[in-house]
């Protein structure tokens, strides 16, 4: 028979596959002008302060239709506040830099250009992935309790599983790569016409 992978097995294989197949590789040589490139007017980006911080252009709720983002905005959107704030609230034992703010908190201490901001993602991953790894199983069951706040629509609320969360993290993970990976198309073929 056949075994049946458990639920972390397919939780993670599905983000791991994403990762390590599709994202990853296909972020190697991203300059820092690709990274700020600002395809329309009106993007929402990260822009630097004069303290050597970023701000990251926010509002919530967003609008009605929401602006388009650069590649750098996606970038933290991903590493700051999908995998960082949250493996630090989740797994603290994993992460070697806390990240205590949540993403409308700015400025922020982030870097400012596309090899740092990639490095940071790479680490910020690790300290997830690390995190859903110690949790185990069982970690995907706890209830979420208060930290998440309570967002019905989305069935995060204090009794619901951790498990809803680790999967609305992979969406937004998977969601917002596959726009920065159509970013770079745009860009490649905005250089080569």
């Amino acid at each position: 028979m056949k075994r049946v992978p458990d639920t972390l097995r397919a939780i993670t294989g599905q983000l791991d596959i994403h990762w390590q197949g599709l994202l990853w590789p296909k972020l190697a040589g991203l300059t820092d002008e690709e990274y700020n490139w600002e395809p329309v007017d009106g993007c929402w980006g990260l822009r630097p302060t004069e303290a050597g911080l970023v701000e990251y252009d926010f509002t919530w709720p967003p609008p009605a239709e929401p602006p388009v983002t650069t590649i750098a905005w996606r970038l933290f959107h991903i590493s700051a506040g999908c995998f960082a704030e949250r493996a630090t609230r989740y797994f603290p034992e994993q992460v070697s830099r806390p990240w205590t703010q949540k993403i409308w908190e700015g400025p922020f201490d982030y870097p400012t250009d596309a090899a740092g901001a990639l490095a940071f993602l790479d680490e910020a991953w690790t300290w997830w992935r690390q995190g859903l790894e110690a949790g185990g199983e069982a970690g995907l069951w706890r209830p979420l309790g208060d930290a998440e706040g309570n967002i019905p629509y989305m069935q995060l609320g204090e009794e619901d599983p951790f498990v809803g969360l680790v999967l609305h993290i992979h969406r937004e993970v998977i969601h917002h790569s596959a726009e920065i990976l159509l970013l770079r198309d745009l860009w490649r073929s905005r250089r080569s016409a």
